[in-house]
């Protein structure tokens, strides 16, 4: 009799948990543990930041550990050293990555518009006899050329924004070097390095580059995905892996970019609560700064992470005439980005 009441309890075991949602069976297995690397801890990263802060990865079964690096060529050295599974970077280092010959392969990106500004302060605008009013009536080809004998802060010299600017010069029939780069880091280190006077303007992501227009003594001069046709269809910041890793660990894969993903969603579906967790992940950031920031981007965050052929194209043609690949890359899904690893 204790017999058949075990086995009936068995069975009965194994009914519930055959209907159980996902979140529930990830948890009856060993969590996998993934380390990701970022290259900047900014607001571009909110799916990541939200996705830890209400434990998404934990309900997705991954033992997740974020490692913070110092620009892209340092995260992306971290993965090819086999330091970290993944990495947060800009999506074009997997194109870059790609052309030297490394197998490196994006599942997932956000935003889709490059979120990338180039802020000034009010002094550089007065030393210019420019005002806020005129600056927004400039068509953008002129507001570029204002970009000529400024010194302009970047997170690194060689990196993926400071060459965004390089190429916006080139399409002006400006040369490259008439505007100057120093390295000024990121977060508030760029932001202090524009306010004190050390750089004229800053590019880079969000926040950095609204604060000084949102706290009073300076302008967001140029918003790239705003204000520039082909970078509002364009992959910002990608998750992607060796090639290698992800076919040997699919589940893993699907796992990571479903916790991710419901933190993207969040910023889409519940404005509010989204806000709210990033106030806490940013607590130097004035929260009424916060909220306009991810008020201006919040309709660049595609659902479920998704990309397109599109976006890719994009890019793929600004690097070409960037001079920053030499020769064309297949753009088509599956040679080195795909969404078969992301939600439906």
């Amino acid at each position: 009799m204790g017999s058949r009441n075990l086995h009936l309890s068995s069975l009965v075991f194994l009914l519930l948990l055959s209907n159980a949602p996902a979140p529930l069976l990830a948890q009856t297995k060993a969590p996998i543990k993934v380390r990701l690397a970022t290259s900047t801890a900014g607001l571009d990263f909110a799916p990541i930041w939200i996705a830890q802060r209400k434990g998404f990865f934990k309900d997705e079964g991954i033992d997740f550990e974020h490692i913070l690096t110092t620009g892209g060529a340092v995260t992306m050295a971290a993965i090819m050293n086999g330091d970290v599974q993944f990495v947060s970077t800009a999506a074009s280092d997997v194109l870059v990555a790609r052309s030297r010959g490394d197998r490196m392969f994006s599942v997932g990106i956000f935003p889709a518009s490059l979120e990338w500004n180039i802020a000034t302060s009010n002094k550089w605008l007065e030393s210019r006899g420019l005002t806020k009013s005129q600056l927004a009536k400039m068509p953008i080809a002129q507001k570029i050329s204002a970009l000529k004998g400024a010194i302009i802060g970047a997170a690194t010299v060689g990196g993926a924004p400071a060459q965004v600017v390089r190429y916006l010069l080139r399409q002006n029939n400006m040369k490259p070097d008439d505007a100057r780069f120093a390295a000024v880091g990121a977060g508030q280190a760029r932001v202090n390095a524009l306010k004190n006077g050390q750089v004229d303007m800053i590019v880079g992501g969000i926040p950095d580059t609204e604060q000084p227009e949102l706290e009073g003594w300076g302008y967001t001069l140029i918003r790239l995905g705003g204000e520039i046709e082909i970078f509002k269809d364009y992959p910002h910041e990608s998750v992607h892996a060796l090639d290698s890793y992800i076919k040997a660990n699919p589940d893993a894969t699907r796992a990571l970019l479903r916790a991710i993903a419901r933190g993207n969603n969040l910023i889409l579906d519940s404005p509010a609560e989204s806000d709210e967790l990033l106030i806490k992940q940013f607590p130097k950031i004035a929260p009424a700064v916060l909220k306009t920031v991810m008020g201006h981007s919040r309709s660049t965050f595609r659902r479920n992470l998704r990309m397109t052929q599109s976006g890719w194209d994009n890019m793929h043609k600004v690097f070409l005439a960037a001079g920053l690949l030499k020769s064309e890359i297949g753009t088509a899904e599956g040679g080195f980005w795909s969404n078969q690893y992301l939600p439906q």
